[in-house]
């Protein structure tokens, strides 16, 4: 008998780097679902560390089952300061496959 799991977690992953493009150390990244808070969805991703301005990135779709890649670059500034990044689409990751499974109709359509 065989068994077909369903896996519909999704991954952002990237980067938090400085104006040369060096890794920023000790950096807080704060990722939101600013629409349903379901796993899929519409998401912000926020980075901040003191010395630099903080930097905002808007408008990530996720997707069920997804790897995307949000790398920011922190911005040298005063920390009330922020930077916000609108309307950018997210990369996304071709050269590796995360999961896969074959889905029925009626788990698709119970989707969100």
């Amino acid at each position: 008998m065989a068994v077909w799991a369903q896996e519909t977690r999704s991954v952002i992953f990237g980067r938090v780097t400085d104006p040369r493009d060096a890794a920023v150390a000790g950096a807080a990244v704060v990722i939101t679902n600013v629409g349903t808070n379901l796993l899929a969805g519409n998401y912000r991703v926020t980075a901040e560390l003191a010395g630099f301005k903080k930097s905002v990135r808007n408008g990530i779709v996720l997707p069920v089952s997804t790897r995307s890649e949000v790398s920011i670059k922190l911005v040298l500034g005063e920390v009330a300061e922020s930077v916000p990044v609108t309307a950018e689409a997210p990369l996304l990751d071709t050269s590796s496959i995360s999961s896969g499974r074959v889905m029925e109709n009626r788990s698709v359509n119970d989707l969100p």
